[in-house]
């Protein structure tokens, strides 16, 4: 049995098997079954495991595939970069500093140049591309993998979060009906208990710097750019244009809206900002008109009191009537704030707008 284990972990036998899974990946995605192409991936993670168990490094590139397995210490290298150029013949792991201990941890890399192996029967990660016809998606850039023998890393805090770099290749993957839709990093996830993997982009961020798409994510597993692709129709194209130009803002991609400056100023702010300083010129003329007048009974002190209670519903009601919750909306946008109370305030207020109407209008009126 040892023997044989020596054999299976053997230079020569690693060699093979990734020169097989390297031709697997010359055939069509759609030719591998997905139960297959998961298990071809599991047995090259194993197989690369028994390796770990040599002394020695290992180091194999093949056209369609890299691997390299190497073992780091960890108290000397606060931070470890793997790197492969195309034009090159090898790969190569640096790490912060060059000395070493006997106390190491093996870490393994995988470079696949194309998502073959990572074939997914339907698009869980993008529901709207598997349901919408003009939506396909593709993954863009090669497929980076990494694991630590014996560890299982998530929730990686974002000071250590797991960055890849990607070249933008985006362009070759479109034909001249298509645009890009939506981008964003990925990474495969094969859910317990299944063969069934799928790309997820969950715990993971999206930035693009010069011809690079960079992803940052909170765990250790394998990372692509996944693209997806909207056919373009002669439908209303100008109506198609101004709707996807004036809610966007290039550079963010936690939420969408119109940037910081003149468009954002002129074009939304300042129309808000004269309403609401119409509405609460009313509000104050109202208020002192119709809350602050003159109790109809000064000598029944309970009828008194249900005046009082009347009051302060017909200033609630005044207040979310004429959209003066905007007032938080403004505080909540001030530059270098970052109380988030305002932003609650403006969520509260506005929301139960609807709610306020329907109890003064509809389950007050007494029939």
């Amino acid at each position: 049995m040892d023997a044989d284990r020596m054999s299976r972990r053997s230079k020569p036998v690693t060699n093979a098997f990734i020169g097989t899974v390297n031709n697997l990946m010359n055939f069509e995605a759609e030719s591998l079954q997905t139960t297959s192409s998961n298990k071809i991936i599991s047995l090259l993670e194993q197989q690369i495991s028994l390796v770990q168990q040599n002394q020695e490094n290992f180091t194999e590139v093949q056209d369609n595939l890299a691997v390299i397995a190497v073992k780091l210490d960890p108290q000397l290298a606060d931070y470890i970069t793997f790197f492969h150029e195309p034009d090159e013949e090898g790969g190569s792991v640096t790490d912060e500093k060059s000395n070493s201990t006997d106390s190491t941890v093996p870490v393994s890399f995988f470079l696949y140049s194309d998502s073959s192996l990572f074939f997914q029967t339907v698009n869980q990660s993008m529901d709207g591309a598997a349901h919408n016809s003009r939506l396909r998606s593709s993954v863009a850039s090669q497929v980076i993998g990494a694991n630590i023998e014996g560890s299982v890393v998530k929730n990686l805090p974002t000071e250590y979060a797991v960055v890849a770099s990607f070249p933008n290749t985006t362009s070759e993957l479109l034909n001249d009906t298509e645009f890009v839709f939506h981008k964003m990093c990925v990474f495969w996830f094969v859910p317990e208990g299944t063969d069934d993997g799928y790309w997820s982009e969950e715990g993971c961020n999206l930035t693009e710097k010069m011809n690079y798409t960079i992803c940052t994510c909170n765990h250790l597993t394998s990372f692509a750019v996944l693209v997806v692709a909207s056919s373009k129709t002669s439908e209303a194209p100008a109506h198609s244009r101004v709707d996807c130009l004036f809610p966007t803002r290039p550079d963010e991609y936690a939420h969408c809206f119109l940037p910081l400056g003149k468009p954002l100023y002129f074009g939304f702010l300042l129309e808000v900002f004269l309403l609401v300083i119409f509405n609460t010129t009313l509000f104050i003329a109202v208020v002192r008109t119709v809350v602050f007048r003159q109790f109809l009974s000064t000598n029944a002190q309970r009828n008194k009191k249900a005046e009082v209670i009347s009051r302060i519903q017909q200033f609630v009601l005044f207040w979310i009537l004429l959209g003066l919750s905007w007032i938080f909306g403004f505080l909540s946008i001030l530059p270098k704030r970052k109380i988030n109370a305002f932003v609650a305030l403006f969520c509260i207020f506005t929301s139960l707008q609807g709610v306020v109407f329907f109890i003064f209008f509809c389950a007050k009126i007494q029939r």
